[in-house]
């Protein structure tokens, strides 16, 4: 749509984030005896934690991956872009082999929306994350500390009490600060070879700053004099900064994009954002828009869910303390003494007290008696209600809106592309996908 009106557009990937699991979810396509579930694919053998930009091509890892995802689609009953996807994948995988893995994906990716006439380049966060003017900022930060800290909490107080949040660290944490100096700023660190991210503190010293991924760390990194300078020889050095939800949506909005396009999560955060902007910096970030759309693989229906167990339980549970109901019509015979004693304590209503007391221990015990006719069948009952408890997973199984796009069948992602393809006009060019990447 950028194209349309005569502007670039880009999309950005936050590569420095951690994916929840280094791999996909497939679920279950076949229906069996046993409870549908998902199954992870894992695509690295990276620990968790470790952010996109840091996980490399494993060649043994993502040539099982392939298999398997391709086993997977070869099952289904529709024909998923994961087999388009693969192929591509696997031509390309020799040419990223110091890439990290993302990049893979992010190719094939592209190059499946580039044959259906979607070319859109993308920007890794862990480059934009060099720019000077991305600097600029952490040293604005740097030199307005306090202030900065001070009013990034106090406009996600704002959003928690205005949304009535309670649950700790929602939707982000607040940046620490402690008696002896050391306080958190909204960024990461990574320190040399390490692969994981730390959250970064900064205590301001006499003449300077001294940064580390805890407080009071023992070798601490130190930026005297010039700030930017001293910004400038930490990158040179091997230390990373990279920033945390809210500022990276804030340097996006304020430095790069005069137009942002969000999810609806995103677009809740950067209600803080705004307001911290405006509290911090005196300024209104770029407008936003948020784009959303929720697919859902095309499985087989759940054979239960909260609601049938729910009304299965309540049966159940009346039949329990209902036997008669059970009851056959050559077994309500024989009980024919014991179900009119029934029936006429169950027509007494007397004023609380010990007659009451004495009716309800008379009920139940005709209704135990009762009971030993009818187990058969409510030993059945229950039986159903443990299946069915087992199969509710199913329910979120099919209604999961969070697996990977591969997984979906094309037709469904190319009929909701088709309305942004009439809306753009691709100049030329732009479809070198990999030369921002």
């Amino acid at each position: 749509m950028g194209a349309a009106l005569g502007n670039p557009s880009l999309n950005v990937v936050i590569d420095t984030d951690s994916p929840k699991e280094m791999g996909i979810r497939l679920p279950d396509l076949a229906v069996t005896e046993q409870p549908r579930r998902s199954i992870l694919c894992p695509f690295t053998n990276q620990s968790s934690g470790t952010p996109w930009a840091q996980i490399p091509v494993n060649p043994d890892y993502l040539g099982l991956f392939a298999r398997k995802l391709e086993d997977w689609a070869e099952q289904a009953s529709f024909f998923p872009l994961a087999k388009d996807w693969l192929g591509i994948l696997k031509t390309n995988q020799s040419c990223f082999a110091k890439s990290p893995i993302w990049v893979c994906f992010q190719r094939a990716r592209t190059q499946v929306e580039a044959a259906w006439g979607l070319c859109q380049p993308s920007l890794p966060m862990s480059r934009i994350s060099r720019f000077n003017s991305f600097h600029g900022l952490i040293r604005h930060f740097l030199m307005d500390l306090g202030r900065g800290r001070r009013t990034y909490n106090e406009a996600l107080d704002s959003f928690r009490a205005f949304h009535q949040i309670t649950t700790p660290g929602r939707p982000v944490p607040y940046l620490e600060e402690r008696d002896d100096g050391w306080g958190e700023a909204p960024l990461w660190i990574l320190e040399g070879d390490s692969k994981n991210r730390g959250r970064l503190w900064i205590k301001e010293e006499k003449g300077g700053f001294l940064l580390a991924a805890a407080p009071n760390n023992p070798c601490p990194h130190s930026i005297r004099g010039d700030v930017e300078t001293g910004l400038e020889r930490l990158a040179e050095s091997g230390v990373i900064l990279w920033p945390r939800a809210l500022f990276t949506t804030l340097y996006l909005r304020t430095f790069v994009f005069d137009w942002f396009v969000h999810g609806i999560g995103g677009a809740l955060y950067d209600q803080i954002t705004e307001d911290w902007a405006a509290r911090w910096l005196k300024i209104s970030p770029g407008p936003i828009v948020a784009a959303s759309l929720t697919l859902r693989l095309p499985l087989a229906p759940a054979r239960s869910g909260q609601k049938v167990l729910r009304n299965a339980q309540h049966l159940q549970h009346h039949l329990h303390w209902n036997p008669d109901l059970l009851l056959a019509p050559s077994q309500k015979d024989q009980q024919n003494d014991l179900m009119a004693e029934l029936l006429r304590l169950r027509g007494e209503n007397p004023e609380p007290g010990t007659a009451a007391k004495r009716r309800f221990h008379a009920i139940r015990k005709l209704i135990e008696r009762l009971r030993d006719n009818t187990r058969g069948p409510l030993d059945v009952g229950w039986d159903r209600v443990a299946r069915l408890r087992d199969f509710v997973r199913e329910e979120q199984l099919v209604n999961n809106r969070e697996f990977a796009y591969p997984l979906h069948p094309i037709e469904t992602l190319r009929k909701h592309l088709e309305p942004l393809l009439q809306l753009r006009e691709t100049a030329p060019g732009v479809c070198d996908q990999h030369a921002l990447a």
